[in-house]
């Protein structure tokens, strides 16, 4: 479901520039009104009762604690810093294609950036849809995890170096990016599964997959301004290479990368 809402986005990206403004957030508004009824009144909570209750209010304190109690777990930690870096890569990547689309890539038939950038994220994410299914599949059969990130992060760095360095084809690009759907579909189908394998208290549950998930919002935060600051200061150095997008993607690399070396890390999963 995540890989299909992203897709849909970049679906609807595509037609952006003949829809209005409005209309996107409209979308987007019912999009997440239907998402939240559907949790409310279509999931059915399990909940165990408990007689005791707390001996002491919840304090800041002990809401700082509780958050970093989970990562000092040894393979919890490694796993939190897999996902951080393979999303820094991915939002890195995300954050900019379209300056890149603007600034670097030759497009085909006079197409718009904005139309180029939902046509690049399109098959990417529609691959690694199809890549996840079977991936999560055979990963639950072969009883392994760590082999499929690795991959993962081995495809998404060697594609994005050979992708984003040199190539000034559209065509190219857009074909490349469909490819790297392999890697991206490697890696999802696997990383909520191997949290929850890692996880170093199963009746804290809720509050490590919340500490976990900030994995995934930390780059959001992180990533864009760290490539933009690199960007603005190299570009004026020598914008007729690129040589601030060209940084930019081998600091994309070193991100992938260490997302795939970090995983065998973890001990308890295989």
């Amino acid at each position: 479901m995540f890989l299909l809402g992203n897709a849909l986005g970049a679906l609807w990206n595509v037609f952006l520039t003949e829809i209005d403004v409005w209309p996107t957030y409209v979308a987007i508004a019912i999009a997440f009104a239907l998402c939240d009824a559907v949790t409310i009144f279509g999931v059915k909570e399990w909940t165990k009762i408990c007689h005791k209750r707390p001996t002491s209010p919840l304090t800041a304190k002990k809401a700082l604690i509780n958050f970093w109690r989970p990562l000092k777990d040894h393979d919890f930690r490694w796993v939190f810093l897999t996902r951080f870096f393979m999303q820094m890569g991915l939002f890195t990547i995300i954050g900019y294609l379209y300056y890149f689309m603007v600034d670097v890539i030759n497009l085909p038939k006079c197409m718009s950036p904005e139309r180029a950038t939902g046509f690049a994220l399109l098959p990417l994410l529609l691959v690694g849809g199809i890549t996840g299914g079977f991936s999560g599949w055979l990963s639950d059969r072969l009883k392994r995890r760590r082999v499929f990130v690795f991959a993962g992060g081995l495809i998404m760095a060697i594609l994005t170096g050979g992708l984003f360095s040199w190539n000034q084809s559209g065509y190219v690009e857009f074909v490349g990016l469909t490819m790297m759907g392999i890697g991206y579909g490697l890696y999802v189908s696997i990383d909520f599964a191997l949290v929850l394998d890692v996880l170093p208290d199963k009746s804290t549950m809720a509050n490590d997959i919340a500490v976990w998930h900030q994995s995934l919002l930390l780059p959001q935060f992180l990533a864009t301004p760290i490539a933009g600051v690199i960007i603005n200061n190299l570009q004026r150095v020598n914008c007729h290479i690129a040589l601030g997008y060209r940084v930019v993607v081998g600091l994309t690399c070193v991100y992938y990368a260490l997302s795939g070396l970090f995983i065998w890390k973890v001990r308890s999963v295989k």
